[in-house]
Order: C-alpha cells, then sequence, then structure tokens
C-alpha cells in the first residue's frame, strides 16, 4: 500500500464474521471487481482518497488498501454509505478480493451458519433473517435462500 497522506479519510469496521471464510459469505454483495461499498453513517467528498481496513471479530485485518470515493447511496433498506473504487490494495486483500468475486461467480461454496429448522415462525409471516454487523450495518436473507444455501453447503 503506497504512503498515506494527512488528507486521506480511514475507515476502520468489524466484521461479525470470525474467519475469512465467513467474511466473504457475508459480505460478498458489497464487492465487485474494482469497487466495493462501505456501510458507513460517515458522510464523504466525492474523490476523497479513503484508507480502508477490513476487520474479523477478533480484530484481525481481513481487507485493507486505499480507493476513492465514487458515489455517496444507500442500500437497499435504508443503509447509508459510500462506494469506494479501490486504487491499491494489500497482497493479501487482493487474494480476499479474488475469493469474494469466486463466491459471486458461483465458483464457492457458501457457508450457511443459520440451520433455519431452528427458527420457530408462522408460515405467513415473511420469512427473513436479518444480520445486525458490529459496524452498525444490517443484511437481511430470506429464509427460502439460507435454506437453499444450507442445502447447497450439505451437498457439497
Amino acid at each position: 500500500m503506497s504512503h498515506s497522506s494527512a488528507h486521506d479519510a480511514t475507515f476502520t469496521a468489524r466484521s461479525a464474521a470470525a474467519s475469512p471464510e465467513e467474511f466473504v459469505a457475508r459480505h460478498a454483495y458489497l464487492f465487485d471487481e474494482q469497487e466495493m461499498f462501505l456501510c458507513a453513517e460517515q458522510r464523504y467528498r466525492l474523490g476523497e482518497r479513503v484508507r480502508f481496513e477490513l476487520q474479523l471479530t477478533d480484530g484481525e485485518p481481513v481487507f485493507r488498501g486505499t480507493g476513492r470515493v465514487v458515489a455517496m447511496r444507500h442500500l437497499a433498506g435504508g443503509v447509508p454509505g459510500a462506494t469506494i473504487r479501490f486504487e491499491q490494495l494489500c497482497p493479501g486483500s487482493r487474494a480476499m478480493l479474488e475469493l469474494v468475486l469466486e463466491f459471486r461467480r458461483g465458483e464457492r461454496t457458501p457457508i450457511c451458519a443459520i440451520d433455519p429448522r431452528a427458527l420457530e415462525v408462522e408460515p405467513e409471516l415473511p420469512l427473513t433473517l436479518e444480520i445486525d454487523y458490529t459496524d452498525e450495518s444490517t443484511a437481511r436473507i430470506s429464509i427460502d435462500d439460507c435454506m437453499a444455501l444450507q442445502a447447497q453447503c450439505a451437498a457439497g
């Protein structure tokens, strides 16, 4: 990674993921080949350079680098944040990005840590799990999608 400037914004977030594999399964939807979405209340200026570090639950860095803010927006459900276009990634982060992209292309089996049979819900209710992360972002997954992921895990 290049030397940082005193003018760089910094973003550090601790994920609820305990392993790199879980990180991929939880956060792949936030990444593509050139960009990622940082779930953050903080407002950034378009073009602003951001140094970022995403960590596992134990504080171990799992994705680090620098990038530029190309958009400020909200995810479905109202989660605010910034789209960051990568400028430089640490070597380990390049490998992590490749794992994320393999997962998104369906080349890597997801991890499903939730057994939907353990959930007691009324059948007529909307069957959606809501996952709150330590960085205060939220993800939603339908029970049907979770069951499909579990079936893939069991078959794999």
